[in-house]
């Protein structure tokens, strides 16, 4: 692996939550992850330097994240952040409905 200079919180924080959510259950064996509920604690542990640095280039011949196909500008960064806020959101409220 090499780093190319972006950090995609966000796909780290859905990744986590693939871990833990049993909607995703097909995605692994079948088995895992179990249920929320029940005697069962779901925590997921998320590092980061804070800084979210997503790859865009000015032209499409660049390489850049899909994220920031429509805006090529720092513009994208605020998407992506916008998209991790919602993806915390949204596994916390998993977790607490159960």
């Amino acid at each position: 692996m090499t780093s190319q200079g972006s950090t995609r919180l966000d796909a780290g924080i859905v990744g986590g939550w693939y871990t833990l959510s049993p909607k995703w259950r097909t995605a692994w064996d079948g088995t895992a992850p179990v249920d929320y509920g029940g005697n069962t604690k779901k925590i997921l542990v998320f590092m980061t330097d804070g800084q979210m640095n997503v790859k865009y280039g000015p032209t499409e011949a660049d390489k850049l994240d899909w994220i920031c196909y429509n805006d090529r500008t720092d513009g994208c960064n605020d998407i992506a952040v916008d998209a991790f806020l919602k993806t915390c959101a949204n596994a916390r409220a998993a977790q607490a409905m159960h």
